[in-house]
């Protein structure tokens, strides 16, 4: 079994395959991420390949340097990143964000004072399967 190599306690890709895997009689190593969150989608379904990757992300808190990422005055970020530790790391400092996750999140106005945050690959809270019209595309 390989570590996670992420102080916040984030689950690696290979974390996240090891986790998957099994529950749908397969074996981590054989399929890339994106490959097996699709077989798992078309074994199981949606709603619970959501559920099983997000129980890996609970509890996370920014830890090192990601922890200090809201000092900056910031105009925008952009990151690749689906969890919410950029997030927390602002909401931390009581900084105020607007996050950027899909196209449903354009249209409204971006108060001055906000920091935005573009996640490129969409975010953990949002998906198809809750109900929200974007799913996270990470995947």
């Amino acid at each position: 079994m390989r570590e996670h190599l992420f102080p916040s306690g984030a689950p690696s890709v290979w974390n996240l395959c090891e986790h998957l895997a099994p529950i749908i009689g397969e074996d981590p190593g054989t399929y890339n991420f994106a490959e097996l969150c699709s077989l798992f989608e078309y074994k199981k379904n949606r709603k619970e390949l959501v559920a099983q990757v997000r129980s890996k992300f609970k509890g996370l808190r920014p830890t090192g340097g990601l922890q200090n990422v809201a000092e900056y005055d910031w105009v925008s970020i952009f990151t690749t990143n689906y969890d919410d530790l950029v997030e927390k790391a602002f909401l931390k400092r009581s900084k105020d964000i607007r996050v950027f996750s899909s196209n449903f999140d354009f249209g409204e106005p971006t108060p001055p004072t906000s920091t935005s945050i573009f996640k490129i690959h969409g975010t953990i809270g949002h998906d198809t399967s809750d109900g929200h019209r974007s799913k996270n595309d990470s995947d």
